[in-house]
C-alpha cells in the first residue's frame, strides 16, 4: 500500500475536520445560549494587553483551520511528518475546545497553561508542515497558512496570558519595572516574528505584526510600551511586505523556491 493511499491518513483528515467542526460550535455556541459577549471584561489589565477588536482574529483561525482540514482530502501526496502536523493540530484543537470551560473558572493561570499547550502542539506542527514542505511542491499550498496564523496569534495570545497568570499568582512589579519588562516582552516577540518571516513564514509574522499593533492602541497611556509594540509590529508588517514585493519567498508553503 502506498503512502499517499493510506487509511491512516484518511482517519487523520476525518479527524482534524470534526476536530475544527467542533471548535467552532463550542467556542461560539455561547454566544447564542450565554451572556459571552462581555465574559473577559472582568480581567485584570495589564501592560500587553491588546485592544478587544483584534481578538476577532479567532474568527479567521477557526474558519482557516476547517478550510485547511477541508482540503488535506484533496491533498495526494503524504508523508510521516504531515501526519505528524494532524496529530499535533488535533492537539491544538482539543486545547482550544478546552479554553471554552477554562475560561468559565476564572483562574488566569489555568488560561495560561491552556495557551501553552496550544503554543508547544502549533510549534510541533509547524516543524512538521515545514518538514512535509521540503519534500515538494504542495498544489494547495496557501491554504497551509491557516496553522502559522493560528501560531503567530497564539504567540502573542500567550504572552498576555502568562502576564495575567503572573498577577494572579501575585506579582506585582512597580510601574518603571513592569513597564520595562513588557517592552522587553514585545522586543522578543518582535524579534520571533522577524525570525520566522526571515525563515520563509511571513504569515505568522504579519500575524505578530496584527497583534503587536492591537497592543500598541490599547496601551496608549504607557509610551514605551506603546511605541515598542507599534515599532515591532511596522518592522515585521515591512520585512514581510518587502520580501513580497522583491519576489522573495514570504510564505514557505506558497512558494516553489525550495523545488528548484
Amino acid at each position: 500500500m502506498s503512502l499517499s493511499k493510506s487509511p491512516d491518513h484518511r482517519t487523520w483528515k476525518v479527524v482534524l475536520l470534526l476536530t475544527f467542526l467542533a471548535v467552532v460550535l463550542v467556542n461560539y455556541l455561547p454566544f447564542i445560549f450565554l451572556e459571552w459577549e462581555n465574559r473577559f471584561e472582568d480581567d485584570p489589565d495589564t501592560l500587553v494587553d491588546a485592544t478587544g477588536e483584534a481578538f476577532a482574529i479567532w474568527g479567521i483561525i477557526f474558519l482557516g483551520m476547517i478550510a485547511f482540514s477541508l482540503f488535506q482530502f484533496k491533498e495526494s501526496r503524504h508523508s510521516p511528518a504531515l501526519r505528524q502536523a494532524y496529530v499535533f493540530l488535533f492537539v491544538a484543537g482539543l486545547a482550544s475546545i478546552a479554553f471554552v470551560p477554562v475560561s468559565f473558572t476564572n483562574i488566569q493561570l489555568l488560561t495560561a497553561i491552556n495557551l501553552l499547550w496550544h503554543l508547544v502542539a502549533l510549534i510541533a506542527a509547524n516543524r512538521a508542515l515545514r518538514a512535509h514542505r521540503a519534500q515538494g511542491a504542495i498544489r494547495t499550498g496557501w491554504i497551509y497558512a491557516a496553522p502559522s496564523i493560528y501560531l503567530g496569534w497564539v504567540s502573542a495570545a500567550t504572552v498576555i496570558a502568562m502576564a495575567l497568570g503572573l498577577q494572579e499568582l501575585g506579582v506585582s512589579l512597580p510601574t518603571e519595572t513592569g513597564t520595562a519588562l513588557a517592552a522587553i516582552l514585545l522586543l522578543v516577540l518582535s524579534g520571533i516574528g522577524i525570525w520566522l518571516t526571515l525563515k520563509d513564514d511571513g504569515v505568522y509574522g504579519l500575524t505578530v505584526a496584527w497583534a503587536l499593533a492591537a497592543i500598541g492602541v490599547e496601551q496608549a497611556g504607557y509610551p514605551m510600551v506603546r511605541y515598542t509594540a507599534w515599532g515591532g509590529a511596522i518592522l515585521v508588517a515591512l520585512l514581510a511586505l518587502s520580501r513580497l514585493v522583491r519576489s522573495e519567498t514570504i510564505f514557505f508553503y506558497g512558494s516553489a523556491r525550495n523545488d528548484r
